[in-house]
């Protein structure tokens, strides 16, 4: 994968002009679809009123159209926490007083996942002093937050950005305390240390509300894919409705010897195989899915039929196995109505 930092320079100044000179956006054409896989492994999905994500990297202040970002991996960072507040509870940890330190130790770890960055950073500085033969430490109480909240040392400490497609971004996104999140349940907010990764999927209404453009990434949306392969359109289909999926693009699947496929499943320029009018899904292709558990059927480049039950449409790339070396993506529009 890329980086982009060689050209970093440049994208600053873009992003101080982004600053001077934000241009007004309608916000019911700039809604995203996102998918939140929380620390628990519990999958939430809907949608978000996000307009650019702002991120503060050791170079800069950077924003991001919502358009242009594929996927966020939250860190343990997080900006909106009382850093004070937090020095002032750990230095009440020195305290000769047990009560003292347990009081302190109880007001530490009852916080979010985002204090273990700002106790280890103490624990790295003068401030800090051993404590031996005590009950109530500061080492202690990071172990109780790590195990709280499922952290290991490889969790990472910043944000990383995928966009692009090709590009990563590594710096601290301002997304708040919690992240909101329109689902079909009503509006939730999700406590930001919560999340692990955040996937992001724009929506575009070219010819009204019924038609919508997403993109079906090789790298993230591949029916084999557990950790959220499926790309959640947020349509919801009634029985009997007629919906029209039509699909360009190419994908390389590493999984498939590095071949390069279209969403009708032809193979490095060949034609699709033929199916016999079955629809069953080919390698490479571009299917869907109508509720979690719903069958799978090829969509290819051109697919007008009617939803056989009710559900939650969901695309992806057809293939048995994922892997995260594929690339390329496939540009879709689902269009609901005749």
């Amino acid at each position: 994968m890329k980086k982009h930092f060689f050209f970093l320079s440049v994208l600053l100044c873009m992003s101080t002009l982004l600053f001077a000179q934000p241009k007004p956006t309608n916000r019911s054409n700039a809604k995203v679809q996102v998918s939140l896989r929380l620390r628990n492994g519990d999958l939430i999905s809907g949608a978000s009123n996000l307009l650019t994500i702002q991120v503060s990297t050791a170079y800069g202040a950077m924003a991001l159209p919502v358009e242009n970002v594929q996927e966020i991996q939250l860190g343990l960072n997080n900006p909106s926490l009382d850093r004070e507040a937090i020095e002032k509870w750990a230095d009440q940890m020195k305290m000769p007083d047990p009560e003292t330190q347990k009081t302190a130790f109880d007001a530490l770890t009852t916080l979010s996942a985002g204090a273990i960055v700002i106790l280890q950073d103490y624990m790295n500085s003068e401030a800090y002093v051993a404590m031996n033969n005590v009950e109530y430490t500061i080492p202690a109480a990071i172990n109780v937050l790590m195990a709280k909240y499922g952290i290991d040392e490889k969790t990472a400490i910043n944000d990383i950005v995928k966009y692009d497609n090709d590009f990563v971004l590594e710096g601290t996104c301002n997304l708040g305390e919690k992240i909101e999140v329109s689902t079909a349940y009503g509006l939730m907010a999700i406590p930001r240390n919560d999340v692990v990764t955040m996937t992001l999927t724009p929506i575009t209404h070219e010819s009204g509300p019924s038609s919508r453009q997403y993109a079906v990434m090789g790298n993230k949306n591949i029916s084999a894919n557990n950790e959220g392969g499926f790309l959640n359109t947020g349509i919801v289909l009634k029985p009997g409705q007629t919906f029209t999926i039509n699909a360009s693009g190419k994908v390389t699947l590493a999984s498939l010897s590095g071949n390069v496929y279209a969403a009708d499943g032809g193979i490095n320029g060949s034609p699709a195989p033929d199916d016999g009018g079955t629809n069953a899904p080919t390698y490479g292709a571009l299917v869907f899915k109508i509720g979690e558990g719903g069958e799978l059927v090829k969509a290819g480049t051109s697919y007008k039929g009617k939803a056989t039950v009710g559900g939650t449409l969901y695309l992806a790339i057809y293939e048995t196995v994922f892997n995260a070396g594929n690339s390329g993506s496939y540009k879709v529009k689902v269009r609901v109505g005749n």
